[in-house]
């Protein structure tokens, strides 16, 4: 019975189905990326991580690595970026050049990684805000 449900399940099959790691830009089979999410997700590549299993492996280790040499986190409690208060910190680190910038809260963490720690896209996200709240 419990096997019916493996063998029937979309979600782990593999074959045919790749992706490009996001870090070494390789493309790799899907079973070199880990899954995800333990819900159901239809069959490819979707529930997989966007990293393969040894840049996953890497960054953990220099996470582990800048979070035992970093500098102490701030005494004031407040964030590096926003500088609002914040009850835990998350170390930050550029990914190309793999060095420490800097301990900032959650949302500061979140809202970099999703406009890629690039500053050209940072400045246009600032300019698009000043033009529409402007004319609001």
């Amino acid at each position: 019975m419990q096997r019916e449900l493996f063998e029937n399940n979309d979600f782990y099959k593999t074959e045919g189905y790749s992706k490009v790691c996001r870090y070494c830009k390789k493309d790799l089979p899907i079973a070199f990326f880990q899954i995800r999410y333990k819900g159901y997700v239809p069959e490819g590549t979707r529930g997989r991580n966007h990293i393969c299993n040894d840049c996953f492996r890497k960054s953990q280790r220099l996470v582990k690595w800048l979070r035992d040499n970093a500098p102490p986190q701030p005494q004031d409690s407040r964030c590096e970026c926003c500088k609002k208060i914040t009850d835990k910190f998350h170390l930050d680190h550029c990914h190309e050049t793999e060095k420490f910038r800097g301990w900032v809260c959650r949302n500061c963490n979140i809202g970099l990684g999703f406009l890629n720690d690039d500053i050209e896209t940072l400045e246009k996200a600032l300019e698009y805000l000043r033009r529409t709240n402007a004319s609001i």
